[in-house]
């Protein structure tokens, strides 16, 4: 995923994450850091901004990111979180909730942050997917 954000977009301030366990956080952290050590082609990694539900709880992979990488942890509740659904929904993106977290810390940043948001919610709720034509 890093690879792909590098080539589509080039260097990023950071990278708002939605983060359950943390191994996409951790994934992208990596690849950033592959393509920083083996080939020179960012500078700085991006910050790495680590979603997750106000009560969920941290694991080995976030606290080892917050300490090594430098991630930040935000908490989003209930209420941005629907209220994001409700937005992307509109804009036809009928996303995973914790995505819906993501995207409403990314809302929050500056258009040098990149958001990583999830679902194909739209695609299964609309009959899109499995329907025949004809």
């Amino acid at each position: 995923m890093a690879y792909e954000l590098y080539e589509q977009v080039g260097e990023v301030e950071g990278v708002v994450l939605p983060m359950e366990r943390g191994y996409l956080a951790l994934a992208v952290y990596e690849g950033f850091r592959e393509l920083r050590e083996w080939g020179g082609f960012i500078g700085d990694l991006p910050r790495l901004i680590l979603v997750k539900h106000r009560a969920g709880r941290m694991t080995e992979i976030s606290d080892w990111l917050v300490r090594a990488a430098g991630a930040r942890v935000v908490d989003v509740g209930d209420e941005e979180t629907i209220r994001s659904m409700i937005e992307l929904a509109r804009d036809g993106m009928y996303v995973k909730p914790v995505s819906a977290m993501a995207y409403a810390v990314a809302s929050t940043l500056g258009r040098d942050y990149v958001v990583v948001i999830t679902g194909t919610g739209g695609l299964r709720s609309t009959g899109l997917v499995g329907s025949s034509v004809g």
